[in-house]
This record gives structure tokens, sequence and C-alpha cells, in this order.
């Protein structure tokens, strides 16, 4: 497996795995009815300078996903303010109930 290969699992597996997955070394896109729910990266514990350098490669391993599915930092932006300005008008709604 190259350092950017992402195992492709179901809730179900990821669930019933799950000791295997949280120490184990390969990243894992978590599918449900065949459609992205999330990520888990595993990240191994250390000194302060060990984490920094585990999340540097999880970062590193997230931008070659995200260009691999042909999406840009522009576009998770876009997304978050979407996703912010939903919640501010359901918000508005439930005041108004």
């Amino acid at each position: 497996m190259d350092k950017h290969d992402i195992e492709k699992i179901g809730v179900r597996e990821f669930r019933s795995e799950l000791p295997k997955y949280l120490y184990g070394e390969t990243p894992v896109e978590v599918l449900r009815h065949g459609h992205t729910v999330g990520f888990y990266f595993p990240v191994k514990q250390g000194s302060k300078s060990a984490d920094i350098a585990a999340l540097q490669a999880v970062a590193a391993q997230f931008e070659y996903l995200l260009s691999q599915k042909g999406i840009s930092e522009d576009d998770i932006v876009r997304e978050f303010h979407r996703m912010c300005e939903a919640d501010r008008t359901n918000q508005r709604k439930d005041l108004d109930k």
C-alpha cells in the first residue's frame, strides 16, 4: 500500500474491527451505503514533536485525498460557509417557534 492509500470500509466493519483500526497505521475511509461518512487517520501517541510530525503526515494524506477527489480548499471553505448559514437559518426558525 502506498503511504497515501486509504482503505475503504463500511460502517459495520469499522465498528466491529475498531481495535484493528485504532491501533493500525492505515488511514480509513468509512462508507455507509457506498457514500463516504468519515475518515479515520491513526496517529501514534508520543512526544509533542512526534504528535506534530504525525499531524503533518495526516495533513499530507488529507491533502492528497482531496486532490484525488478533485476538491479544493476553496470548495471546503464554501461548503463550511454554506453549512454555517444553514445552521443559522435553522436556529432562527427554532427561535420563531
